[in-house]
């Protein structure tokens, strides 16, 4: 009842460019053993208007670059930096704007590019956006120099998410977590912007469905 009743019809392409990408062919498969250069992935789609009923019009593109580097003994570090602009939304409800992955439990799946302490909707967009996550996994090295950590056997991470929006202007998390066996973590997030003070929280659960 929050919204009017509409419909949407929508044109959707996404291309994946990865410049000399290292695969095996086999008679019945393909072994991909990825690139050393970052992964390029472009974005369009269109409401198209006035099609079955739809009731929508607008033109949304985004351009991400992605790419997981090893540090060998440092451990391995991933980041995102994505651009999207609408370059027309004439016709648009809620639901069609550019929505950032926000969470404002204590529990999360540590989805990479999510963020930990955002409102859901509150700064969706149907103008622009710059974003940006970068997370480093140090393996060990840092705790393991401590006899006692070792036994534990956790990883030691850190990372920044960061935002740039027409409703919101460089928001920033800072997190340093641990983690076990690549799947229990629990994070401490630092959350600020410009305008606002600064605020803290805890996020524990599960790392899954990650990209």
């Amino acid at each position: 009842s929050s919204f009017k009743q509409n419909q949407s019809v929508e044109l959707r392409v996404n291309l994946r460019l990865r410049y000399k990408q290292k695969y095996v062919i086999r008679p019945d498969e393909k072994w991909v053993y990825g690139s050393k250069y970052p992964t390029v992935h472009l974005e369009y789609r269109k409401g198209i208007n006035a099609v079955i009923g739809s009731d929508v019009n607008y033109d949304f593109v985004k351009v991400s670059i992605t790419d997981r580097m090893n540090f060998k003994l440092l451990g391995k570090a991933t980041y995102l930096v994505s651009a999207g602009k609408f370059l027309s939304n004439s016709k648009m409800e809620l639901m069609d704007h550019y929505h950032f992955s926000g969470n404002r439990t204590i529990l999360s799946n540590f989805d990479f590019s999510d963020f930990q302490m955002l409102d859901y909707y509150t700064y969706s967009t149907n103008d622009y956006f710059l974003e940006a996550h970068y997370e480093h996994d140090f393996a060990g090295f840092i705790l393991n120099k401590f006899p006692l950590l070792r036994k534990l056997k956790v990883n030691e991470l850190v990372g920044v998410h960061y935002l740039y929006a027409d409703k919101i202007q460089n928001y920033f998390e800072v997190f340093i977590g641990i983690e076990k066996l690549n799947l229990v973590r629990v994070d401490f997030v630092m959350a600020f912007t410009e305008n606002q003070k600064m605020t803290t929280g805890i996020r524990l659960g599960l790392k899954i469905g990650r990209q």
